[in-house]
């Protein structure tokens, strides 16, 4: 060994020049040829940065200019795009309550003004003490910090100013190498030559990431403490602080353990520099403790509990409506691309209504998690008795239960509430509302009535034989099995008699009940053809609709017979206030147009006026829904119509008011699985739509359907023989003031009362 060594130090003294002059020269020079490599990399990419920087920078300025509420002189769009910056697109509802956002970086721009001298301090003291003498490198920490990291041969230090930091997460890939760190010395050397010291702060603390999806002091002071950054105490801005260095392994959600000792780390730095006190920070420390209801346990897995992160989300929420809010970016994606979408901080002005949206989304899961119970209350039943197979498929009846729920405005197409399914989740986005079709039932029969009604082929009160029927080998039976005789169709419909609503279309024909639905769906002769067969099953709905299909068809009832286009958008502005995609001047063009091919007008207001009143007596004594409207102990005026297919696949609600239409449809996503023998739409949605209304009925007008001025006569008719019983005799099956077309109304008294 000793032999060894001496043979080392001989070699070594005998080729000093080498050790001594050489290989330091050859290491200087390879080492000065890569610096110069890096140094014009970054020349020819200096530009490109710069106006990068700039652009942020204007974007800054913009950001504080509408906070203080001045107008910006002249148009700016946030086109930074990148990694430099990206605001969310905000949506909110018709009232301008915010219900959602688009983002890949969840991030709110403030400015330095409204970030607390707390934050600044804290972040000054423990990423870069030298920051406001350095020029964009600080060689001292850099030396310190390649001490500190040989010693403990590890990565325990890094030396980056503040403003290199700004320069990684703006210019570089973030990659611990050489190179990057040389490149962003360079970086930073130039942004301290063309900005202040204020505005790099501005530009890192709205930029760094926080975890949990929080970019910028703003963002992460909402996710992790519910407020906003100029509302945090010193200990809460100590704890975000010690995020910095390492978001994942110092979250307070991770390990409240581990982020409690390093924000009392940042607040002991405070100390040394001389910005607080000892005092202030046991003050900071207990305050903490006590509003977070922090507390350390050693055997948890977290460290301990807290309340950090915890809160309801309400206030900051960014997605109060799923559903919708996806169904706008399929459509917005049409217009704009997705970064602009995440990244550009548009407005997004919408026509939903975040009190009914509210509303429906209780309702629908309420009646959906009752059917679910149904199901598996049935599994534990044939569990008990050890029948297997019939409880696994209750059970996956349960799991495949789903709803649906769109309300729209009749008269200018306008969609309030938006509920496309039981839940919201990456795996389950199938918008159920608009990409699906199942039979609507009985909810369809309005449209026979109609067309017969509108080919004068039958009146409100035209009495046909409720009995068992056969028509060219078609033998359809009631859904109660039961069987009235002489009916009136008003209370044929009122009723849902199969039998009538089949005659009624075989008396009325095919032609006027397709081109209602045609020109109202907007749909090609193709597609009228493979949807609607001239089937007479067709007036028992057998053929398929959307729920919006569904909803769409009944406003024209509600609306006085109208076409009307359903949307959800109103306009959209980028982030400088200006108006980029103005949907309502869209559809008011479309409006237009067919108002100039006289295509607005599908049926007549007379026509649509009298099934508003068939509809209502919906709610008339002898009928489910009268008692459930008393109930509620609703006192304006509505409508509605039940739909439930065979075998109780699917059940629907039509519900009407003047100028609120909503459809209601629950059933599974495989479209054959029944819910079970008696829940009909007449069990399950009825209920549902009257909660619904009773819950959000502050929220929209009460009004009565409007009469046309003209071309409706009104006459009192007995019920049994559709004609209008004598002045002065009593009938107690009249009903009062019916309409009836001009020139269909009844020409004769009625024989059962003479």
């Amino acid at each position: 060994m000793l032999h060894f060594m001496k043979s080392i130090f001989n070699f070594f003294r005998n080729h000093l020049k080498l050790f001594l002059l050489y290989l330091p020269l050859v290491t200087s020079l390879l080492i000065g040829i890569f610096i110069f490599v890096i140094y014009m990399q970054w020349i020819d990419q200096r530009d490109s940065i710069l106006n990068k920087l700039k652009d942020y920078k204007r974007f800054i300025d913009y950001t504080e200019d509408l906070q203080d509420g001045f107008v910006f002189g002249g148009y700016f769009s946030a086109g930074v795009k990148g990694t430099a910056i990206g605001i969310p697109s905000k949506i909110f509802d018709k009232n301008g309550v915010l219900i959602g956002e688009f983002f890949s970086e969840k991030r709110e721009v403030i400015p330095l003004k409204k970030i607390p001298k707390n934050i600044i301090a804290s972040v000054i003291a423990n990423e870069d003490a030298d920051f406001l003498k350095h020029t964009g490198v600080n060689v001292k920490a850099i030396v310190r910090a390649i001490g500190i990291n040989l010693l403990t041969m590890s990565y325990r230090q890094g030396g980056s100013t503040l403003t290199q930091q700004l320069a990684k997460v703006l210019f570089t890939e973030g990659k611990k190498t050489i190179k990057r760190k040389i490149f962003e010395a360079f970086c930073a050397m130039e942004i301290e030559r063309n900005y202040d010291k204020q505005d790099i702060l501005t530009m890192y603390l709205n930029l760094i990431y926080f975890g949990r999806g929080a970019f910028g002091v703003e963002e992460a002071a909402k996710t992790y403490f519910n407020k906003s950054a100029q509302h945090l105490s010193l200990g809460e801005a100590a704890m975000l602080v010690g995020l910095i260095p390492n978001p994942a392994f110092f979250n307070p959600l991770q390990n409240i353990r581990i982020a409690f000792q390093k924000a009392q780390i940042v607040l002991n730095r405070l100390i040394e520099v001389k910005s607080i006190t000892a005092k202030q920070k046991s003050a900071a420390v207990e305050d903490l403790k006590r509003v977070w209801n922090i507390q350390i346990l050693s055997n948890h897995p977290h460290g301990g509990k807290s309340l950090i992160g915890t809160f309801s989300k309400d206030k900051f929420r960014n997605n109060r409506a799923p559903h919708f809010n996806e169904r706008l970016r399929r459509i917005l994606i049409q217009n704009f691309d997705e970064t602009t979408l995440k990244q550009n901080g548009l407005k997004i002005y919408t026509t939903l209504d975040i009190v009914k949206q509210q509303a429906a989304e209780k309702i629908i899961t309420a009646f959906v998690d009752s059917q679910k119970k149904y199901h598996l209350d049935k599994a534990l039943y044939y569990q008990k008795h050890r029948q297997n197979q019939k409880a696994n498929t209750e059970k996956e009846k349960a799991g495949n239960i789903n709803g649906a729920f769109i309300s729209i405005n009749p008269v200018t197409g306008e969609i309030e509430a938006y509920i496309a399914g039981y839940e919201f989740s990456s795996k389950n986005q199938l918008d159920r509302v608009s990409q699906i079709r199942r039979q609507p039932g009985s909810s369809f029969k309005p449209f026979i009535y109609l067309a017969g009604i509108e080919e004068k082929k039958i009146t409100i009160a035209s009495i046909f034989e409720d009995k068992k029927i056969n028509i060219g080998g078609y033998a359809p039976g009631n859904y109660d099995n039961e069987y009235r005789g002489k009916i009136s169709t008003r209370d044929a419909l009122r009723l849902s008699i199969n039998t009538v609503a089949v005659q009624v279309l075989n008396k009325t024909g095919f032609s006027k009940l397709f081109e209602i639905l045609q020109s109202a769906l907007d749909l090609s002769d193709k597609e009228m053809k493979s949807r609607f067969q001239q089937n007479l099953s067709l007036a028992l709905g057998t053929a398929e609709l959307s729920p919006l299909e569904h909803v769409r068809l009944h406003a024209m009832l509600s609306n006085g017979g109208k076409y009307i286009i359903p949307h959800g958008i109103r306009y959209v502005e980028d982030y400088g206030g200006k108006v980029i995609l103005d949907q309502q001047k869209i559809v008011a063009e479309k409006m237009q147009k067919r108002q100039e091919e006289n295509k607005i007008q599908i049926i007549s207001p007379q026509s649509a006026y009298i099934l508003t009143q068939m509809l209502s007596s919906y709610f008339e004594p002898g009928v489910y829904g009268y008692e459930w409207r008393k109930k509620a102990k609703i006192d304006f005026e509505i409508g509605g119509k039940t739909g439930t297919s065979s075998n109780y696949v699917d059940v629907w609600f039509a519900g009407h008011t003047p100028n609120l239409v909503t459809s209601l449809w629950m059933g599974n996503d495989s479209g054959n699985i029944s819910l079970g023998p008696g829940r009909s739409g007449g069990a399950l949605m009825a209920p549902a739509w009257v909660n619904y209304i009773s819950a959000i009925r502050y929220s929209f007008r009460h009004e009565s359907y409007k009469k046309p001025k003209e071309g409706l006569v009104f006459e009192n008719v007995c019920s049994k023989s559709g004609l209008v019983p004598r002045s002065g005799r009593q009938c107690q099956f009249a009903i009062m003031q019916q309409p009836f077309l001009e020139g269909t109304e009844p020409g004769n008294y009625c024989p059962l009362h003479p």
